[in-house]
């Protein structure tokens, strides 16, 4: 019986000892379980870091997404704004045309004009050079009815006053200037003179009379004050004139005007002793005159 207890009692510490390394093995069970939760876990903290990583890239990928589309935008208007230039490049090209053209049309009637010039030359030419006389009465001093007038015809050095170097000129001839000048009837008798037993009268300003250049001064003065208040420097000498201009284009368009401006004022141009070709160098009243070089007396 005692050994038969033994033996239960070793059977008994033998149950004991596999109930123990059983509770040991669930221990274990028990740890590799918690180790492998723990894995899953930070794996599953890695997957989730990895996601983020992902969707942070992919945020990434939307921001130069979206700084793609605003440089390509930038480069949109880049070639907008130089279409923009192009056209506004055509348009200045088309100006120019525009003004090319006006400018030939300019020169066309530049030439038109000086081919209109050229006829009347030619017209006068044509006359002859025959010995011509100008009409001129001499009031004496007993018989004279004209009131002088303290009226002093410009001095040519009015010119050196006035020209610049390099000047542009031209001159008008006003054919029969004191004739434009209409007398009044009650007059005619004062402004007579007999010839060969027949009794003339003058129904216009006569070459002669004492203030006779007073009086078409002051018609001139006033085709003067209207060029001078454009710009335009003009030397009015009885029925010459002398343009001054700064440039050949500046000469051609005053002369344009100059010579409208006359015509609509009834008065007649001598082709022949007018110098309408703008110059540097020509004559006006005996005087020679070269705007580069200076003026000199002939």
């Amino acid at each position: 019986r005692e050994r038969e207890s033994e033996r239960e009692r070793e059977r008994e510490r033998e149950r004991e000892r596999e109930r123990e390394r059983e509770r040991e093995r669930e221990r274990e069970r028990e740890r590799e379980r918690e180790t492998k939760g723990e894995g899953e876990k930070e794996r599953e903290r890695e997957r989730e870091r990895e996601r983020e990583r992902e969707r942070e890239r992919e945020r990434e990928r939307e921001r130069e997404r979206e700084r793609e589309r605003e440089r390509e935008i930038e480069r949109e208007r880049e070639r907008e704004r130089e279409r923009e230039r192009e056209r506004e490049r055509e348009r200045e090209r088309e100006r120019e045309r525009e003004r090319e053209r006006e400018r030939e049309r300019e020169r066309e009637r530049e030439r038109a004009r000086d081919k209109e010039i050229e006829r009347e030359r030619a017209t006068e030419e044509e006359k002859g050079d025959r010995e011509t006389m100008t009409p001129c009465t001499l009031q004496a001093p007993d018989t004279a009815v004209a009131v002088r007038s303290e009226h002093v015809m410009p001095r040519l050095n009015r010119v050196a006053e006035l020209i610049r170097r390099d000047d542009w000129m031209f001159s008008i001839d006003l054919k029969s200037g004191y004739h434009h000048v209409e007398i009044h009837p009650s007059c005619w008798k004062f402004l007579g003179f007999q010839f060969e037993g027949i009794y003339y009268s003058f129904r216009s300003l006569p070459f002669g009379l004492a203030n006779a250049p007073f009086v078409f001064t002051q018609l001139i003065k006033q085709l003067a004050k209207r060029w001078r208040a454009s710009g335009v420097r003009v030397v009015p000498y009885a029925d010459d004139l002398l343009f001054l201009c700064d440039s050949h284009q500046q000469a051609c368009s005053t002369r344009t005007t100059v010579l409208h401006d006359l015509k609509a004022a009834g008065f007649v141009i001598n082709g022949k002793k007018s110098h309408l070709h703008p110059s540097r160098q020509l004559r006006f009243l005996g005087l020679e005159i070269d705007s580069t070089r200076g003026t000199r007396p002939i």
